[in-house]
């Protein structure tokens, strides 16, 4: 029996590891369900939030879900003043629309422009969505190069952690992926698949570490679960932060025994669902649903 170690915070905020570094391989077929993503963007003058920065544009992919709406990372789509779908041959351009964006998970859900013709998209293939992979397990990362050729990055899961992929201070489960990418043109907001089905889609690439953040497959379908009827909530917040209580004075003075974990609640956010369950302020979490936790906020889950 095999034993994974998830972060209790996951659980606060969502649900969702990285790749052992395997023989990069080149894929010119077994491709489909990819394209282009172009997009125009203009942010904001943070010294003068009234004025808008210069045009920039930004360059990824996108995978083609089997509803023929195209998921990618929500840093492609914010602030854009223009996207556009692009086939990987480059003679095929439709403008895109955003159904969904989750700044918060790093996560956008986009279709054709409503009287625009994208039918050429359906000629792509699509790729349907996969479970959760474990520690060890191989993936596949996809480019495309300028010639239209697929680049397959190929590497085994190291880890699951949270991350904060997009928007700072919000965090949720991602794979860590030890591989050392190929340079192309579609940056890295790239479409990692397991058995051709999707489970991830990387938001960011450490070329001196060569690690790479992906979104995991928990966090990528229940957002598309959510919205699935047209509308965005979100994801679900516990409503509580929280204190690591590794330090041995802080320990003591917390009553904790040498063989207890827990964490500290430091504060609960009112007229949330800690609060309404009747969490408080100085309470230490000491199991979760049957698993206990660690000085660390971990708990061990055998499944």
């Amino acid at each position: 029996m095999s034993c994974n170690y998830l972060p209790l915070l996951a659980l606060l905020l969502s649900i969702g590891g990285a790749i052992c570094l395997s023989n990069p391989a080149h894929a010119a077929a077994e491709s489909g369900g990819l394209l282009r993503i172009n997009t125009t963007i203009q942010t904001h003058n943070v010294a003068q939030p009234w004025e808008l920065n210069q045009p920039s544009r930004r360059r990824g992919l996108g995978a083609v879900l089997e509803d023929g709406n195209i998921l990618t990372t929500g840093e492609m789509a914010a602030n854009a003043t223009y996207i556009e779908f692009e086939s990987a041959d480059g003679a095929h351009t439709v403008p895109a629309e955003v159904i969904a964006i989750d700044y918060e998970a790093n996560l956008a859900l986009l279709k054709p422009e409503a009287g625009a013709d994208g039918e050429w998209i359906r000629t792509l293939g699509t790729l349907p969505t996969g479970g959760s992979a474990k520690p060890g397990e191989e993936v596949d990362i996809w480019q495309l190069e300028d010639n239209g050729d697929a680049i397959r990055t190929a590497g085994s899961i190291r880890s699951v952690d949270l991350l904060s992929t997009f928007a700072s201070g919000h965090f949720f489960l991602c794979y860590e992926v030890k591989a050392s990418m190929q340079s192309a043109s579609s940056s890295y907001t790239l479409p990692v698949t397991r058995d051709g089905k999707l489970i991830g889609i990387l938001a960011s690439y450490n070329s001196k570490d060569q690690i790479c953040d992906v979104v995991s497959p928990g966090i990528l379908n229940q957002f598309l679960k959510d919205v699935r009827d047209g509308t965005h909530e979100g994801f679900p917040s516990l409503g509580i932060a929280t204190v690591l209580t590794e330090d041995p004075q802080f320990r003591k003075w917390l009553g904790l025994s040498e063989d207890q974990g827990g964490i500290y609640v430091s504060r609960v956010l009112p007229g949330s669902g800690a609060a309404e369950s009747g969490l408080q302020e100085g309470d230490v979490l000491l199991t979760l649903d049957g698993h206990g936790i660690d000085r660390r906020g971990y708990y061990q889950d055998a499944s």
